[in-house]
């Protein structure tokens, strides 16, 4: 994770400037096209257990573009291996 941190322009009693955490950056959520490697794909992934089956998802900020699907753990490693996400979220059951 980066962090870009923003700084006051007023100065505290005590000298110190007060600053904020104005953004946070981690790979999956970079679209900024500086930061971008148009030769592969960004993508951000979730998994979630749900009744012995796993809802995937996947998306690719940087064009909009979000998928959905089910499956088998086995089905979703495939899913995972293929799109080979730069992040992935998961729930705490995972």
């Amino acid at each position: 994770k980066i962090a870009l941190i923003e700084q006051g322009i007023n100065k505290e009693k005590n000298g110190l400037v007060q600053r904020k955490v104005g953004k946070i950056y981690t790979k999956g959520t970079l679209f900024e096209t500086e930061f971008l490697n148009f030769e592969e794909n960004n993508y951000i992934a979730s998994i979630c257990e749900n009744n012995g089956y796993f809802d995937f998802s996947f998306g690719e900020i940087s064009e909009g573009k979000i998928f959905k699907t089910k499956g088998s753990l086995y089905e979703i490693i495939n899913e995972l291996a293929r799109i080979q996400p730069k992040e992935l979220l998961l729930n705490q059951n995972i």
